[in-house]
């Protein structure tokens, strides 16, 4: 069995206010091409604390990623659209649900849905 070809996307990153992301370089994980979301770390800290998450679609199509509260229920839709086919696109999460509220502390759920039916998830750990 053959490993499959990596591919760099960048990481879940935590963005301090008034601080540029200086390691987001650094921070940048090899997916293989079965991986579709990556985070790192996956924790948010701080009632202004906001993310960077990056998806991979090896086959293209109608994509979604969405971030759930326990139970399965959506707490914020980041996008739901087209994607071509082995991209990368980055999306940022101001820790806020749809309705512009602060997530309460707890564990949450990013979810990538890709154009193939593909389901992947990562957790994630929001603290305020």
């Amino acid at each position: 069995m053959s490993n499959p070809r990596p591919i760099l996307a960048l990481a879940l990153l935590l963005w301090l206010p008034g601080r540029l992301p200086a390691a987001a370089a650094a921070a940048a994980l090899s997916l293989t091409a079965s991986d579709r979301v990556e985070m790192l770390p996956n924790l948010l800290k701080g009632p202004s604390a906001s993310a960077q998450v990056t998806v991979y679609s090896p086959g293209g199509g109608t994509v979604r990623l969405r971030i759930l509260r326990q139970g399965g229920r959506t707490l914020r839709s980041l996008w739901s659209g087209r994607m071509a086919a082995k991209a990368l696109r980055s999306l940022a999460w101001d820790g806020k649900d749809d309705a512009g509220q602060p997530a309460a502390s707890g564990i949450y759920e990013v979810v990538f849905e890709d154009g193939d039916g593909t389901r992947q998830m990562k957790r994630v750990l929001v603290l305020r």
